[in-house]
Formats: structure tokens, sequence, C-alpha cells
């Protein structure tokens, strides 16, 4: 199966915790601003994601769908991500922010 990520540019606060999570490094930091004045995330390898959706779970501003391109598995929701990542899911929802603290620290963006 191979994954496609979209991401609402406008929504994108730039916080790199989809970069850090995502273990085929198929997202990168922008160059350029979005009308907040961010740099925001870029999805780069179209041929590389499999659509795990780290990005969209751990994601703070909801910026991220996760698409499938098997067609029986159609698009994947973060609830359902949810699901498949457990151990994500629980660290997100048990305090967003606290968690989102704790994944920030370790981001290497610049």
């Amino acid at each position: 199966m191979k994954g496609r990520i979209q991401i609402d540019k406008e929504r994108c606060k730039g916080c790199c915790l989809c970069v850090d999570v995502c273990p085929k490094e198929c997202i990168h930091l922008s160059e350029g601003l979005n009308l907040k004045g961010y740099f925001v995330a870029t999805f780069v390898a179209d041929d590389t994601c499999t659509g795990c959706g780290n990005c969209a779970v751990m994601c703070p501003d909801v910026a991220i769908t996760v698409s499938i391109a098997d067609a029986a598995a159609g698009r994947r929701s973060a609830a359902t991500v949810a699901a498949d990542a457990p151990e994500i899911a629980a660290a997100v929802t048990a305090d967003s922010h606290q968690a989102t603290a704790a994944v920030a620290a370790k981001v290497t963006c610049p």
C-alpha cells in the first residue's frame, strides 16, 4: 500500500511534530510562509510514504489527512490511525499539550 498525505497549509503552524514522527522522512519544513507567517510542513516523498498516519495522529492542529492508495483500504482518519498506533494515541490523548511539548522538545527542525 502506498500512502499520501495532504497538509492544510493554513492550519499548519510549523511545529515539526509530523516531521519528527515520520519513519520514512516524507515530510519536510518548507521555505515558504503561510498567510499566518509560519513555515509549514510539506509532503515531499510520494513514493516512500506508507500511510502509517503517525503524522496525522501527532498534528496538534489537525492539519493532516492520510490517504491510502489501496482502494479497499480507502481513506484513514486520525481515529482509524489511532486504533492502529495506540501508543501514540495514548500519549496524545492522555494530555495533548504535555505530549506535544515532550515530542517538540526532541524535534530537530530549524
